[in-house]
Parts: structure tokens; sequence; C-alpha cells
């Protein structure tokens, strides 16, 4: 079953303390990148309105 075998293998992930870490910081990174580029998007978004409005 190749459940099984992802489970397994998550199973030896987690007891990786450093592949755990490397996992957590990419996450981490990845999220804050994301919520940067929203912020830069919305407040884009909204000078573009302001500016239109005037």
């Amino acid at each position: 079953m190749p459940a099984t075998r992802l489970n397994r293998f998550f199973d030896w992930l987690e007891q990786e303390s450093f592949w755990a870490c490397v996992i957590d910081s990419v996450g981490c990174f990845v999220l804050s990148v994301l919520e940067f580029c929203g912020v830069i998007f919305l407040a884009s978004k909204l000078m573009g309105s302001t500016n239109r409005k005037s």
C-alpha cells in the first residue's frame, strides 16, 4: 500500500529533528512571503483606487 509507505516516510521525517526544523522554517518563510505579497497587493489596489478617485 502506498499509504503505509507515506506514513512510514512521514514517521521517519518526524524522527529526524533536523528535517522537521527545515520543513518548519521553509513553511514559515513561504507563509511570510505570501503575506508580504498579499499586503503589497492590497496596498497597491488601495493606492490605485484612491488615485483614480482623485
